[in-house]
């Protein structure tokens, strides 16, 4: 399970649970940490709304759009892949 301070911020390894998080509230994502090959997603994460959104994803009962959600996942990958061309994978 993702572990989060629900006062600072949720990270998570999981790209769809990052993109479905990203797609509801874009204004929440604050970067992307790397731990060797590992990538986490963070985020703001105001009074446990983050984990309310992981729920959501894991009932089936969030109402995201697919339009959004993919061009969510796109822009994530997009940061992931442009920072390993540019030399700071490891």
């Amino acid at each position: 399970m993702n572990q989060a301070d629900k006062n600072r911020s949720f990270r998570t390894p999981d790209l769809k649970i990052g993109s479905y998080v990203y797609a509801e509230h874009p204004e929440l994502f604050q970067g992307v940490e790397r731990q060797g090959r590992q990538c986490w997603f963070v985020f703001s994460n105001p009074d446990g709304q983050c984990e309310r959104l992981q729920q959501a994803f894991y009932n089936n009962s969030g109402m995201v759009s697919v339009r959004a959600f993919t061009e969510a996942e796109r822009t994530l990958k997009d940061l992931i892949f442009s920072a390993e061309r540019r030399g700071y994978a490891t």
